[in-house]
């Protein structure tokens, strides 16, 4: 009876240890307007006013709870933005498209590029000059979208370690690629801009908290007691 009570008392701790959540909502420091925002699936959103130059900061990503200490672990795909630098037909291609990936910083080597052509079971890679050409699933130049998925190949190390280990980029739809054309004319190559370098994960990285009912507390901040008079 003694031992069964024993194991009970010990399911009931690894249960609550295992039901450990963040209460979502808006927790605030007022004193610099800085701000989490947390949803139901942990997810976070940190804003915060910089001290010294008053420079808006943020960080986003998941929330992740372990004996009431919260790592925030930042996700890279907020980080990673491309847009359409030109376009173009080419009569030789015939039933093809052609994708072009142009990047001024030139660090697109360090990561495999790829996007899906009309499912995600269908995988188009771009080769190492960063070029792919492709039938699309959908024939007109004006229907689908596309969407680019950059992995770090095994030379890039971020630290800290982010969500993912690639980088998922806005969304292009292929309507809106020759929106600035009154004669909307047809295009089957298309030259993209990526502003993928080391400068984008400079964003605001985010030491660990302790939750405290409802309070966020940062941890090993230094506590300064009284020593001497």
């Amino acid at each position: 009876m003694k031992n069964f009570f024993i194991l009970t008392i010990l399911s009931l701790i690894t249960l609550s240890a295992c039901s450990q959540k963040i209460m979502p909502g808006k927790y605030v420091y007022k004193a610099n307007k800085s701000y989490f925002e947390i949803d139901k699936n942990s997810n976070y959103y940190f804003s915060t006013i910089g001290d010294v130059h008053g420079v808006s900061m943020f960080s986003q990503g998941k929330a992740v709870l372990k004996n009431d200490e919260i790592t925030f672990i930042p996700d890279s795909s907020y980080f990673f933005h491309i847009s359409v630098l030109k376009y173009y037909f080419d009569p030789s291609l015939k039933d093809n498209r052609k994708i072009i990936l142009n990047n001024a910083d030139k660090h697109l080597a360090g990561f495999g590029f790829s996007f899906n052509n009309g499912s995600s079971k269908s995988i188009i890679n771009f080769d190492s000059n960063c070029t792919v050409i492709y039938k699309p699933a959908l024939p007109s130049y004006q229907e689908g979208s596309l969407t680019l998925r950059a992995n770090f190949k095994d030379s890039i190390v971020i630290l800290p370690r982010l969500l993912h280990d690639f980088l998922v980029s806005n969304t292009i739809d292929f309507f809106d690629v020759n929106n600035n054309d009154p004669n909307n004319k047809p295009w089957n190559v298309l030259e993209l801009n990526i502003n993928i370098n080391r400068d984008m994960f400079a964003f605001t990285t985010l030491p660990q908290y302790i939750l405290k009912g409802k309070q966020l507390v940062k941890k090993d901040c230094p506590v300064y007691e009284l020593n001497e008079q």
